[in-house]
């Protein structure tokens, strides 16, 4: 499950939806709501009072780091990384992952290959 400090026992339904999202980060807040029988609203409040940021937020950051781990140890194309990574639209993922890692998808994977040089030799 995710590591979050937290100063009050975690509500069961937000560990409920800590672990669908670890399980599939791709999932969307409508069904993570349904998932523990909250309304949409309901839910993003809850999260974000328990967790201390947005459930969109949370689930951006789990989908980016999914993405750059797929990028550093898988030769799948951007585009399947994307969609593995909950992303239907690649120009919505190349944006959030350049904003996110300051460099583009393909920049990211060429700089994570670079082979170590050991100075001096």
């Amino acid at each position: 499950m995710a590591n979050i400090a937290v100063h009050q026992p975690i509500d069961f339904r937000i560990a409920k939806a800590l672990q669908a999202i670890d399980h599939d980060p791709s999932t969307s807040i409508p069904n993570l709501a349904t998932l523990v029988s909250l309304s949409g609203s309901r839910m993003r409040h809850l999260f974000k009072t328990q967790v201390g940021m947005s459930l969109k937020s949370f689930l951006t950051d789990r989908r980016l780091n999914r993405a750059a781990f797929f990028l550093q140890t898988t030769q799948m194309t951007i585009k399947e990384v994307s969609y593995l990574s909950g992303y239907s639209q690649s120009p919505n993922f190349d944006r959030a992952f350049q904003k996110k890692f300051h460099c583009s998808p393909t920049c990211y994977r060429n700089q994570q290959r670079q082979p170590i040089v050991l100075w001096p030799p």
